[in-house]
């Protein structure tokens, strides 16, 4: 009787763990297209933002893993700029066709379905107009979603400062 009892509870126990899995995220490259004003319908690209400045594009790859034994979703995915305790949310972009083009009108990349045991990779960016400069300046980027209970998750993305005048420690 107490053999078959624990049993059931190590049963219970090893299927708890096999299905204790999390999502990773692992942002793979990370880079800013910085676009001047068009002139004669072309952009220039420049290496820093200034005042001529008139997009930034940020374009990451990201490599999404499901560690556990069940399928996982990713669910109101978002790109967070924290600056000074205040959080503002942006739309995340999927780059389906052209890895290399920067158009905003691709499909919105808000959730996604994830096998078990699987690595997914994609490309994806996040637009900035004019009016947006001043959130990138000093801010921190999270990448945000809600997983299969509804939790709030965010990982912290690394980045290089491209901003005139700042660095990443100032």
């Amino acid at each position: 009787m107490i053999g078959a009892l624990l049993g059931v509870i190590l049963g219970w126990f090893l299927n708890y763990i096999s299905t204790k899995g999390e999502i990773k995220i692992f942002i793979e490259q990370f880079s800013f297209y910085i676009a001047l004003k068009p002139v004669n319908g072309i952009s220039e690209t420049q290496s820093i933002i200034t005042k001529q400045t008139e997009t930034v594009t940020l374009k990451m790859q990201m490599d999404v893993y499901n560690s556990s034994n069940e399928q996982a979703i990713m669910r109101d995915l978002s790109f967070l700029i924290n600056k000074h305790e205040i959080s503002n949310s942006r739309k995340l972009y999927l780059l389906e066709k052209n890895e290399h083009s920067f158009i905003p009108d691709s499909k919105e990349f808000r959730n996604i379905n994830i096998p078990p045991k699987t690595l997914l990779s994609f490309n994806s960016y996040v637009y900035f107009e004019k009016s947006d400069f001043s959130q990138l300046k000093k801010s921190d980027f999270q990448i945000q979603y809600k997983n299969n209970r509804a939790h709030i998750k965010l990982k912290r993305i690394k980045h290089n400062w491209p901003i005139a005048g700042t660095r990443p420690d100032a």
